[in-house]
Formats: structure tokens, sequence, C-alpha cells
């Protein structure tokens, strides 16, 4: 009787499951669940904006303000027309659809729409190449400005 009544409890077990494990094997499902996740991670990778970093902090501050919303212009962090050059250790956070600039203290400076008030100065492209220890995409006009930390 106990051998009648394991099996049967075996059997209802996998009665139950059996719909949970198939549906793992099933090769549309795995395609859907793929393509989603590619698109997914691909619209993450649009979002992202170029962020220039200097890539030591400066011994000098330059002491000029540039005060304006922050948006993302076509994969650039501008304010009032201005690609914004980020302090040395500043980083970008994506959280869902929002982007957040993290100071190099782990702070939450901005939000990617938030109005700003900025300290630092205005270089030229040169100029802004040899803080960054790189060249600027073709594409990334100006003007420059070298953001001060906060």
């Amino acid at each position: 009787m106990a051998k009648k009544r394991t099996s049967l409890i075996i059997f209802v077990t996998m009665m139950l499951f059996l719909p949970i494990y198939t549906s793992g094997c099933n090769p549309s499902f795995k395609t859907t669940e793929a393509n989603t996740t590619t698109d997914s991670t691909t619209e993450i990778v649009q979002q992202i904006p170029y962020f220039p970093m200097q890539k030591e902090m400066p011994l000098e501050f330059m002491l000029v303000s540039l005060t304006g919303k922050l948006v993302n212009d076509k994969g650039y962090l501008r304010v009032a027309d201005a690609l914004i050059i980020w302090p040395y250790g500043y980083s970008l956070e994506v959280s869902g659809a929002e982007l957040w600039i993290i100071s190099d203290k782990g702070q939450t400076v901005a939000k990617v729409g938030d109005i700003v008030k900025l300290g630092g100065g205005f270089l030229d492209s040169s100029a802004v190449e040899a803080r960054i220890g790189q060249s600027l995409p073709s594409d990334a006009a100006g003007p420059y400005f070298i953001s001060n930390p906060q």
C-alpha cells in the first residue's frame, strides 16, 4: 500500500510540474525571451551618452559659472549648448530611463533634465583633449565647458 501511495504522489507531482518544466524547452519561448533581453539592452545602450571626464584632478580651477538645463542632446550631455567635461572621478549612472551624474564621493550631483549651476570654464577642443587624455568624437561640437567638482 505504501508503494502505491508513493507512486501516486510522484505521479501527481510530475503532472503538476510538467507544464512548468516543458515551457522552458519551448524554442519559441526562448527566442522571445532572448529578443526581449537584446532589445532592452540595446535601448539602454542607446540612452547612454558620451561622458568625457578629466583624467586627473586639476591643480587650479576656473571661476566661470554656467547655469541651465542638463540635457542629453543626441548622445552628448550639455548645459546651455555647451558640452560638459566632467570632473575626475565622476560617473554616469543609468536607472531605468533616468541618467544620473554621480560625484567622486558617490553622491548624486544631478539628473538629466535638472536645472544645474556648474563652476568651471570654457576651453577649446585641443585643451579639452589634453584634459581628458583622448580625442573628442568628430561630431562632438563645442563649446566645451570644463566643470569643477561640486
